[in-house]
């Protein structure tokens, strides 16, 4: 699997060169344009490693209110597919089924970071409870 990534990012950074990037290191349209080659080429990238501690905060409806729960996953299994509905690809972790860009939104790898979200959600859902109180 190395080599055909190392055989891919080579060809990518030929294809930069041919789109006028030859000694450009640091160049965003550099960066997309190696991304999309790569994308075009089937490499996936994985949300998180193997045998990553994933925090998920999911939102249950108890009476009428969206209830913060955080969940520990470990990423044991990770199977990527796609979602035609969605028109995206969607990533199984141990049964749950995520976004690339739920990460960092209601699924963390780290804990604090979790925490920190989890008190936020908290704090809104508390405020929200106020100001319906207050109507």
């Amino acid at each position: 699997m190395k080599e055909k990534l190392i055989e891919l990012l080579m060809a990518a950074e030929n294809v930069a060169s041919e789109a006028g990037f030859f000694n450009c290191h640091k160049s965003k349209a550099k960066a997309e344009l190696i991304a999309d080659y790569l994308i075009k080429n089937n490499v996936i990238l994985l949300p998180c490693k193997i045998g990553t501690k994933l925090y998920d905060i999911t939102e249950t409806l108890e009476v009428n209110v969206y209830d913060p729960q955080m969940y520990e996953i470990k990423a044991n299994d990770i199977t990527v597919g796609y979602c035609d509905n969605e028109n995206t690809v969607m990533y199984t972790i141990d049964g749950f089924d995520y976004k690339f860009e739920d990460f960092g939104k209601i699924v963390f790898s780290n804990l604090e970071e979790a925490e920190i979200v989890m008190i936020d959600r908290l704090k809104i859902m508390e405020q929200e409870a106020a100001d319906n109180g207050n109507n």
